[in-house]
């Protein structure tokens, strides 16, 4: 599932919602920088989840994490 953030909000939406708020919006099959610009988001990356540090632990999903493109210099 696709998900992407709103960037005056932060807010986290899949695809389908965005699609649903912009009904007179015509969307490209595949999304790209200037979808993203348009609509003012950007994508969720997804990472793999970290392995549990004992047995019967679970890693579960709470939140996000937020990078900004300056930080890979």
């Amino acid at each position: 599932m696709s998900e992407y953030r709103i960037r005056s909000s932060g807010e986290i939406k899949t695809k389908s919602e965005i699609r649903q708020e912009n009904p007179n919006v015509s969307f490209p099959k595949v999304w790209g920088e200037s979808v993203y610009e348009a609509l003012e988001i950007d994508p969720v990356l997804g990472a793999s989840a970290p392995d549990p540090s004992r047995d019967y632990k679970v890693v579960v999903r709470n939140g996000y994490l937020t990078v900004s493109k300056d930080s890979f210099v």
